[in-house]
C-alpha cells in the first residue's frame, strides 16, 4: 500500500513540473491518489483495471500537454530534438494512444461501449453545443466571426479508409477543415397531455452556419390527438423538415441544406418515410407524402436513438415537447 501511495505522490508532484496548468491537472491526479488510498490495506498490488485507468488518465494529461504546446508555439512547430514530429502530429499521436487504452478497457470488459447511435448523437450534440457557445463568444468579441469558417488546411498525406461509417455518421463527422456548414441536423421528440388532449413536439435544428432554431409547437386536432405521443412525433419531424425547406427557399441563404440528419426516438418516423410500415390513416399518409416531396430537394438521413438514455439533444427535445403541451 505504501508503495502505491509513494507512486501516486510522485505522479502528483511530477505533473507540477511540466508546462500544463497545475490547477487543471491537480484534480485528476488527486482523484487517482484518493482511489489508491481507499484500497484495502491487504492489497499488495493494484488490479489491471486500476492500472489501465491510471494509464488512461496519463494519456488525457498527455493530450492536454501536446495541445498546450501547439497553442504556445503553433501546430506546425516542433520540439528542437524532434524535427520530424510537429505539434499537430503529437496531438494526433496522443489522441490515438488514448483511444488504444480505451479499446483495451472495452476489450477487457472494464468499460462498456455505448450503442453506435448514441455515440453518433453525442457527437452531433457536442457539435451543436460548440456552435451555440462559439456564437456567444463572437457576440462578446472574444472570437472572430471569420475564424469559425477557416480556410481549408493542407490535405492529409494519407487518408485511411473509413470503417463502419454510415451516411449519418458522415453527415455529422468533424472533417479536417472543420466547418459547421457541413453538418445540419435536428433532434425532435413528441409529447401528449392526456388532461387537455393536446399533442405537441419539441426539438431544435442546427443550420449550415451553426445557427440553432428551436422547434416547438402543438396541435389541437381531436382526431390527430387520438394518436397521442405519436402525433407529436410526426409533428416534430415535419417541423424540422419544414424549417429546413424554408431556409433553403430564402434567397439570402446561399449555403443551402443538401443533407439533413434527423435524430428521433419513435420508430415510425423512419418506418413510414421509408415504406417499412404501411401508412394507413390520413396523418401517417400525409407525413409520408410530405417526406417524399421534401426529398426532391433535401437528402433526409434518419437516425434512431433510444429515448431517455442521457443523450443531451434527445433529453432537451423531450423537455421542449412536454413544455409545448403544458407538462
Amino acid at each position: 500500500m505504501l508503495d502505491k501511495m509513494i507512486n501516486a505522490q510522485n505522479a502528483f508532484n511530477e505533473i507540477k513540473k511540466n508546462d500544463l496548468s497545475y490547477m487543471q491537472q491537480a484534480d485528476l491526479m488527486a482523484c487517482i491518489k484518493d482511489a489508491l488510498n481507499r484500497m484495502p490495506a491487504e492489497h499488495n498490488s493494484m488490479s489491471f483495471a486500476q492500472y489501465l485507468l491510471i494509464v488512461f488518465a496519463e494519456e488525457c494529461a498527455e493530450i492536454a500537454h501536446a495541445t498546450s504546446k501547439a497553442l504556445r508555439f503553433g501546430l506546425d512547430n516542433h520540439h528542437p530534438d524532434k524535427p520530424d514530429i510537429t505539434n499537430e502530429d503529437q496531438i494526433l499521436t496522443e489522441f490515438y494512444q488514448l483511444q488504444a487504452v480505451m479499446d483495451l478497457l472495452q476489450v477487457r470488459g472494464i468499460i462498456n461501449d455505448f450503442h453506435p447511435d448514441k455515440i453518433l448523437a453525442i457527437k452531433a450534440d457536442k457539435i451543436g453545443e460548440i456552435s451555440t457557445y462559439s456564437r456567444v463568444s463572437c457576440d462578446k468579441g472574444i472570437l472572430s466571426e471569420n475564424s469559425i469558417h477557416p480556410a481549408k488546411t493542407k490535405p492529409a498525406e494519407e487518408t485511411a479508409p473509413e470503417s463502419h461509417t454510415t451516411a449519418a455518421e458522415s453527415a455529422v463527422k468533424i472533417k479536417d477543415n472543420n466547418s459547421f456548414c457541413d453538418m445540419p441536423y435536428a433532434f425532435v421528440d413528441g409529447s401528449y397531455n392526456a388532461n387537455t388532449s393536446v399533442a405537441g413536439y419539441g426539438g431544435f435544428l442546427i443550420l449550415p452556419d451553426g445557427t440553432e432554431i428551436k422547434l416547438q409547437g402543438k396541435d389541437n386536432d381531436p382526431e390527430m390527438a387520438k394518436m397521442r405521443n405519436v402525433a407529436g412525433e410526426i409533428l416534430g419531424a415535419q417541423a424540422a423538415i419544414a424549417t429546413a425547406l424554408a431556409y433553403n427557399d430564402d434567397p439570402a441563404n446561399q449555403n443551402k441544406i443538401k443533407d439533413l440528419t434527423l435524430f428521433y426516438d419513435y420508430e415510425g418516423i423512419e418506418a413510414w418515410a421509408n415504406d417499412r410500415w404501411k401508412a394507413k390513416n390520413f396523418y401517417t399518409k400525409n407525413y409520408k407524402e410530405y417526406v417524399n416531396a421534401a426529398r426532391n430537394t433535401i437528402n433526409l438521413i434518419f437516425v434512431k436513438i433510444k429515448a431517455h438514455t442521457g443523450i443531451p439533444g434527445n433529453e432537451r427535445a423531450d423537455r421542449l415537447a412536454k413544455e409545448a403541451v403544458g407538462l
